[in-house]
């Protein structure tokens, strides 16, 4: 009787994301100005205090996505890092201001908990738009799902049963929220570039870095003085012309 042979099984290891060849997972963004990211940092914090089963967004993490790619190769990263600047060129600069908070797909099913956003939406609307554009230009087949403009601040690991999302709720009214935002979150900030991102992910969450930034145009600084400089600027005099009377200023007091 001839011996059984045993069958041998290799686990396929994921290809490492530090070797050149490896696939690259990229998005294209827009980074938050400094202020904000401690600000978000600070917020987590607060709302990490609740246990939810939910991975909070680091502030230095926290971005505004605008599309997400997907898993492509090292070259067409190149591809994209060289023809995004011709869709970026000439567009302006946003202004936006946070607005509230919510949850996808919804509070009910809270799978990613979010900061809503106001101000220039149409501005971002175009920049997302733009990207969209660029990357058909360059024969990339992308779907975009609507978009919702938003700043992810959490991503929950499981679903949450009815007391949890009972506090998830309670955490995201907007009047309970807006006590506990810090004030550097609630202040209008601008958008003024647009990132190509590369992103790892780890089992302490993604780690983020910034392949190429295209900058905005932005509007100049106005020189002239600010309105509270002007109250303080007393109005020149000019001399009356011949022949017009001059007129006394009337005194109504001491």
């Amino acid at each position: 009787m001839m011996p059984r042979t045993r069958r041998k099984f290799t686990k396929e290891r994921p290809p490492d994301p530090a070797a050149l060849d490896a696939p690259q997972r990229v998005y294209v963004a827009c980074p938050l100005p400094g202020p904000l990211h401690g600000a978000i940092d600070r917020l987590t914090g607060q709302l990490e205090a609740s246990e939810l089963p939910i991975r909070w967004v680091g502030g230095s993490s926290a971005h505004l996505t605008l599309l997400f790619i997907g898993e492509v190769p090292p070259e067409t990263v190149e591809i994209l890092r060289l023809g995004l600047p011709r869709g970026m060129a000439g567009l302006p600069s946003v202004k936006l201001q946070v607005d509230g908070a919510g949850a996808f797909p919804s509070i009910e099913q809270p799978n990613v908990v979010w900061l809503g956003l106001r101000g220039d939406v149409a501005g971002l609307q175009k920049l997302r738009t733009r990207v969209v554009k660029t990357l058909a230009s360059l024969s990339f087949e992308i779907e975009p799902e609507p978009f919702k403009p938003h700043i992810t601040l959490g991503r929950s690991r499981q679903p949450l049963n009815t007391p949890q999302r009972d506090t998830l709720q309670r955490l995201l009214k907007t009047e309970r929220l807006r006590a506990e935002i810090p004030k550097a979150l609630l202040a209008p900030f601008e958008i003024k570039e647009v990132q190509l991102v590369r992103s790892v992910l780890g089992p302490d969450g993604a780690t983020h870095t910034a392949i190429q930034a295209y900058p905005l145009v932005t509007e100049p600084a106005a020189t002239g003085p600010t309105r509270t400089e002007s109250e303080l600027i007393e109005p020149q005099t000019t001399e009356p012309e011949r022949g017009e009377p001059v007129v006394e200023p009337e005194v109504t007091g001491p």
